[in-house]
């Protein structure tokens, strides 16, 4: 699979961001999983931002974290 050198670079400061974000909230990579209905593996491919991934989660992780709002700013005029 092709992935744009931006596109990883992109993908692994959301999967950081991801990261911080659970740990803030106190969750362990166990229990942010199950909130997200994703094995562990899962999990850790999203956080470290794995091309594979696919966006539905990345979205959903959003979600759980209450900062799916912040797609909204995505592509404005």
């Amino acid at each position: 699979m092709f992935v744009y050198t931006e596109t990883e670079y992109v993908l692994k400061a959301l999967g950081e961001k991801l990261r911080r974000a659970r740990i803030r909230k106190g969750d362990t990579q166990a229990i942010f999983a199950a909130r997200l209905r994703v094995s562990i593996p899962t999990l850790r491919a999203v956080e470290k931002g794995s091309p594979t991934v696919s966006l539905s989660i990345f979205l959903n992780a959003l979600s759980v974290l209450g900062r799916i709002e912040d797609m909204d700013k995505v592509l404005l005029p």
